[in-house]
């Protein structure tokens, strides 16, 4: 999985591309832990809330925003 940040070209796991494409979707909500875990990785039964701050982590910022335009 890779995505484009400023015209560079960042490969991602499928886990981070998942999360990527999560937050891309609801732009500007806030999430808890629990939620993104639910949304991103629903058949991980052996996962902490406090993974998912790893997978944030690697990826760029924690919130998006839709361009004005």
């Amino acid at each position: 999985m890779t995505v484009k940040v400023a015209g560079e070209v960042i490969a991602t796991t499928n886990r981070e591309f998942r999360l990527l494409e999560y937050l891309t979707r609801h732009p500007s909500r806030v999430f808890t832990r629990k939620q993104l875990l639910d949304a991103v990785l629903p058949e991980a039964s052996y996962v902490t809330e406090r993974s998912i701050d790893v997978y944030v982590r690697r990826v760029v910022g924690y919130r998006f925003e839709v361009p004005r335009g």
